[in-house]
């Protein structure tokens, strides 16, 4: 059998998408039905928690759907993260010495 590019959370997921249909296609497998059975078994890592639910859906249509949502990061909640954290202030001289007390 093939060894398929694994996902692992941390590119695209529409690239991961396509970068599985292509290597559908090379192998002529590159349809719904097999989308969805290769799809799960794709998974690795931190994304492997998701597999179960992708085994769930009914078509493919639903398993791309729920994909994407899943592993899209909202630009919007990454920015307001960064925000919060710029917005404390941290006293280096306490730390400092904290760990100098400590030599």
């Amino acid at each position: 059998m093939t060894q398929f590019t694994k996902y692992d959370g941390e590119t695209s997921p529409t690239n991961f998408l396509a970068t599985l249909s292509g290597e559908l296609d090379l192998e002529g497998l590159n349809t719904e039905a097999n989308k969805l059975k290769y799809l799960p078994l794709t998974m690795k890592g931190k994304a492997t928690y998701y597999a179960e639910v992708i085994r769930g859906l009914a078509t493919w249509a639903e398993a791309e759907a729920a994909f994407i949502t899943e592993f899209t990061t909202d630009p919007n909640v990454i920015m307001g993260e960064l925000r919060a954290l710029r917005t404390v202030e941290y006293d280096v001289n306490k730390y400092s010495d904290q760990f100098q007390s400590k030599i």
